[in-house]
């Protein structure tokens, strides 16, 4: 079956507010009502179509940000194109609500916690472009895809990132997690993390440090004593290697793990409850971009079409 639809739209829908045939007679006096009066609506793009829906800006308790309606239904979210691009029209719409100045207070709140977030230890990597904070987890698979999507923009000098570590398992009951995470991002502070990708990081270091099976006995009956002696020898050895393999990772984590907790800390109380979680600027102002997006450099750029 084709589809006739001259642009195909996903929507991302974060919240489901409200379906029903009236709602296309007064979009804010339904908002006002649905919200108690919290969200105020500060402008409506009627001529501008997506897919069959248009913007509408709002602002709920001094945070402006858009929903989207045909006029039946209305939702939070984002709209993209199927190639995970933003459509071209809901550009120019950002940039006219970047004139009016009415998305100030959502910069601001988070450039507030831009400058808590980028004093914290990281590794930096990068020389051009817009710079990015990204509070990530080396355990967590979207980050690991973050890290290689971005490898080429950062060796152009498109892109600047800082990345730091945080723990998303500490004070979790998932010990082995919760230990596994500091060990590896204990290791990217000791190597760096320009030269190995977080995947690789936590691979070779498994390798390294992965302990042994050590025998539980040797049976002197099927063995001769000279061969008894030496498979004694080989187990000690195993055992030897496997306690310095354990001293080498509880020292590692001990050399960095108020660090990692102390970025951990910062991040949550700044509302990062999942990774990767991004902070980018442009000229003074920022934005943020909650998960992964596989048009993330895309809308790291977006910043500068608001200007």
């Amino acid at each position: 079956m084709k589809i006739k639809n001259k642009m195909k739209i996903i929507v991302m829908a974060s919240a489901f507010l409200f379906s029903g045939s009236a709602f296309a007679s007064d979009t804010e006096a339904n908002l006002i009502s649905l919200s108690k009066g919290e969200i105020k609506v500060i402008k409506e793009w009627k001529d501008v179509s997506m897919g069959g829906f248009w913007p509408v800006l709002i602002s709920k308790k001094g945070q402006d940000d858009f929903v989207y309606t045909d006029g039946k239904y209305l939702f939070l979210g984002n709209l993209i194109k199927v190639d995970g691009t933003l459509p071209d029209a809901m550009k120019n719409v950002m940039k006219e609500a970047r004139n009016l100045k009415t998305l100030d207070s959502r910069f601001s709140s988070h450039s507030k916690k831009w400058e808590e977030i980028n004093a914290l230890e990281g590794i930096t990597e990068g020389t051009g472009g817009p710079k990015v904070l990204v509070a990530f987890d080396p355990l967590c698979h979207y980050c690991q895809k973050l890290f290689l999507d971005t490898r080429k923009a950062v060796s152009e000098g498109k892109i600047t990132i800082k990345w730091v570590p945080i723990n998303n398992f500490e004070g979790s009951q998932n010990k082995n997690a919760d230990a596994t995470s500091s060990l590896i991002s204990s290791a990217i502070f000791e190597k760096g993390i320009s030269e190995l990708t977080l995947w690789e990081t936590s691979h070779k270091l498994s390798l390294k440090l992965r302990t042994e099976k050590v025998p539980d006995k040797i049976d002197l009956s099927k063995n001769t004593q000279k061969e008894a002696i030496a498979k004694m020898k080989d187990r000690q050895e195993i055992i030897l290697r496997n306690k310095n393999k354990q001293r080498m990772s509880q020292e590692l984590i001990q050399k960095y793990s108020s660090k990692i907790s102390h970025n951990t800390a910062v991040t949550r109380k700044n509302n990062v409850n999942g990774t990767p979680y991004s902070f980018y600027s442009h000229n003074g102002q920022v934005d943020v971009i909650g998960g992964y997006l596989p048009n993330y450099l895309e809308e790291v750029s977006r910043l500068k079409a608001l200007k």
